[in-house]
Parts: structure tokens; C-alpha cells; sequence
């Protein structure tokens, strides 16, 4: 399911790409708990052989930023950058970005991943967002 879930993201956001929406299409994609939305950002950029979020490269003084596509963020730990598009969040996450945007205006998709798993943050997610979609 871990493994399908990664996958399947991935190539969505490669047909969006591909239909001309990639670069305004930013997906939050909730997972759980923090260990899976960390490990499925680092399997989906790894399948895209690009990094997760920003990484520093180089020694000395000669740094370079390289910038992914696929970025997470979760309590206490962050990888993520301008060019973020897919972000793989806990729910408890994307809840505090909507008090901050009760929109959520930053985002063109929300995917509430492992709907089963419920919880407090999840369910008052699910009604946070039928609201918003009215």
C-alpha cells in the first residue's frame, strides 16, 4: 500500500506535467504519522532522482543549492523549498497551515492519505475540509 500510494503520486504529478498544469500544481498529501510522510518524500524523489527539498551540496565555499519537487513537513522537521509541489504532511500540519489560511490557497489538491487510520487531527481535517469545498 506504502509502496502504490508513492508510485501513484508520482506519476500524477507527472501527467500533470505533461498537461501543461505542473508548474502551478502544488499537492498536500497527508500521511499519518511523521515517519511515513518523511519516507514516502524520500521514496518519491528518489523514483524522480532528485532530492527532497533543498539539500546543500559542495565543500568550502563553493555550495550549491539543488532545489526537488517533492518536499515534507511534519512537527519539529522540514524539507522543503520554492519549488515544492508534492508535500507529504501529518494531518496535524496541514491543520495548523489552515488557521493560517483558512483557504488553504496554497494548495491545488489535498490527498487525506490513510483515511482509515482515524484520529482527532484527521477527523476534524474531514470536516475542515467539506466545508471548504462547498
Amino acid at each position: 500500500d506504502c509502496i502504490k500510494m508513492d508510485m501513484d503520486m508520482g506519476m500524477d504529478m507527472e501527467m500533470k506535467m505533461e498537461m501543461g498544469m505542473g508548474p502551478g500544481c502544488k499537492m498536500a498529501i497527508t500521511q499519518p504519522r511523521r515517519i511515513s510522510a518523511i519516507s514516502l518524500a524520500d521514496r518519491v524523489a528518489s523514483e524522480r532522482c532528485e532530492p527532497v527539498g533543498k539539500q546543500q551540496q559542495g565543500q568550502g565555499s563553493q555550495y550549491q543549492y539543488q532545489q526537488g519537487a517533492v518536499g515534507y513537513n511534519v512537527r519539529m522537521d522540514s524539507s522543503t523549498c520554492a519549488a515544492t509541489q508534492m508535500l507529504f504532511l501529518t494531518p496535524g500540519v496541514l491543520l495548523k497551515k489552515f488557521h493560517s489560511d483558512p483557504t488553504l490557497s496554497e494548495f491545488t489538491h489535498i490527498i487525506i492519505d490513510e483515511i482509515h487510520e482515524r484520529d482527532k487531527h484527521t477527523e476534524f481535517l474531514m470536516i475542515v475540509l467539506k466545508e471548504l469545498v462547498k
